[in-house]
């Protein structure tokens, strides 16, 4: 079975909050992957054989906008850019900087190709300086700090990218940031009583936007099947009727 490579990425706040993001640790994102050959998911380093390369960046997968300007999958871009950097320790950057520049001279036609390799240095750009704003932060904890670092990373990637880019490469993992921030507020705000937190709570939860809301709902949903299956099968249901029911749930 593939697995695919960004569903074991550490989510960037979870970084920043023990104060130590990584030169070209991947970000949360727990995506669809592009289906590829076992040859090319193997190719490339070994730790990653048995798993798919992240990032559906087939040339079907981009669109154009008022037939002028092609729109470009930012996020499905970042996550194949982080699939292969993670690879950096058994490969030196360099050569993971020529596997993904020919995977996208592969996939791609020239124009997107050039366009996504421009992107491809601006996030190798952003990784560096995010570096060096990390190390410049106070490492003291406590939530104005970590707000700081949340702070100071948003204004590094303005600096960097393109509004476009930037809300399509890091909008969910933003929202999944700032939902996490504000419940830790909440659960360490000692001026709040148990009822009034679990009120604040349940506010977050009824704000939370739909695609943040389906994202966290899917590994429950998952385990509420299986144990659904488990159930069917004590009271005698065959495999077939398993599979009817896990077809018409999802």
């Amino acid at each position: 079975m593939h697995i695919s490579r960004t569903q074991v990425a550490v989510g960037v706040l979870s970084i920043v909050v023990v104060g130590a993001i990584g030169f070209f640790w991947p970000g949360p994102e727990e995506q669809e992957s592009s289906v590829l050959s076992d040859e090319a998911s193997t190719s490339f380093a070994k730790s990653m054989e048995g798993t798919v390369p992240d990032g559906n960046i087939a040339q079907g997968s981009l669109s154009s906008q008022a037939g002028s300007s092609t729109m470009m999958p930012y996020g499905e871009l970042k996550r194949m850019f982080d699939y292969y950097l993670s690879a950096l320790g058994e490969k030196s950057l360099d050569e993971i900087i020529r596997q993904i520049r020919d995977e996208l001279d592969k996939r791609l036609k020239p124009t997107q190709a050039d366009a996504a390799k421009r992107l491809l240095d601006k996030y190798l750009q952003y990784k560096r300086e995010l570096l060096v704003v990390e190390q410049a932060q106070s490492k003291e904890g406590g939530m104005s700090a970590i707000r700081q670092r949340f702070t100071a990373m948003q204004d590094l990637r303005v600096k960097i990218f393109s509004l476009q880019e930037n809300d399509g490469m890091f909008g969910l993992e933003d929202a999944y940031d700032m939902d996490a921030l504000a419940r830790l507020e909440v659960s360490q705000n000692s001026d709040l009583t148990d009822a009034q937190k679990r009120d604040r709570l349940a506010a977050l939860d009824a704000a939370m936007p739909k695609a943040l809301r389906e994202d966290r709902e899917a590994p429950r949903q998952v385990i509420r099947l299986e144990e659904r299956a488990a159930e069917m099968r004590a009271k005698g249901a065959s495999d077939d009727d398993v599979f009817k029911m896990r077809a018409k749930e999802l």
